[in-house]
């Protein structure tokens, strides 16, 4: 009985979903994922993006080391990309060397500022890399329906 309800149930409901959507529909759907997309995905971006060209002027209008003090409070304000310039900073020292000082740090840059911390943990990567996935079954699905 349970089995035969749930058929009916499905069965009803994929005729009203065939009586009611159109080509046109199919296109509205997919307009509404791309929106939606948008939404979530382009506003972080671009503070991201913003962010990072803040810093690339800031250490390219820099000239000598003695400007890394000046530079760190700058960068570490930044959204997105201060905590792990912070988390850099701590590891640089400065060390004399043939009379020139010169900053060295234990650990690589790329270690703290890299694609997923800046880009993955800031910018919903699930839903881009999920977007092919629903568009292909939205695609199925509307070729058994109609």
């Amino acid at each position: 009985m349970i089995v035969q309800n749930i058929y009916h149930f499905f069965s009803n409901f994929i005729a009203f979903i065939g009586t009611y959507i159109s080509n046109d529909c199919s296109c509205w759907i997919i307009a509404a994922i791309f929106i939606i997309f948008s939404v979530k995905f382009l506003p972080n971006w671009l503070r991201l993006r913003k962010s990072l060209k803040k810093a690339n002027l800031i250490l390219s209008s820099s000239k000598s080391i003695s400007d890394w003090n000046d530079i760190c409070p700058k960068i570490e304000k930044l959204p997105y990309l201060g905590d792990y310039w912070s988390i850099f900073s701590d590891y640089v020292y400065s060390e004399t060397e043939n009379n020139q000082i010169q900053l060295r740090s234990i650990h690589d840059p790329g270690e703290f500022i890299n694609e997923e911390n800046l880009y993955e943990k800031n910018i919903n990567t699930i839903l881009c890399k999920a977007i092919p996935g629903i568009l292909t079954g939205f695609g199925l699905f509307f070729t058994f329906i109609g």
